[in-house]
């Protein structure tokens, strides 16, 4: 093989397995915080029904507004 065949196979060889590898981690790793970002999510949706509920019957809000503050900071940061 000539040398300029040879650098086209393994630039061919590059993007195919290389390349396709960091945008196959790139997903994966998009995928986790999709996954986590939910679960946050949830967690403010249960937290805030238990905060109208303890509001409406009269009840210190203060724990629970600091977990809810918590949450949005961890799901800012993602």
């Amino acid at each position: 093989m000539e040398t300029q065949a040879v650098k086209e196979k393994i630039a061919q060889m590059k993007s195919k397995y290389l390349d396709e590898a960091a945008a196959d981690q790139e997903r994966k790793s998009s995928f986790s915080d999709e996954k986590k970002a939910s679960a946050i999510k949830k967690k403010l949706v249960h937290l805030e029904s238990l905060r109208c509920q303890k509001m409406r019957s009269g009840e210190d809000l203060a724990e629970v507004e600091a977990k809810i503050s918590k949450l949005k900071t961890d799901f800012k940061s993602l």
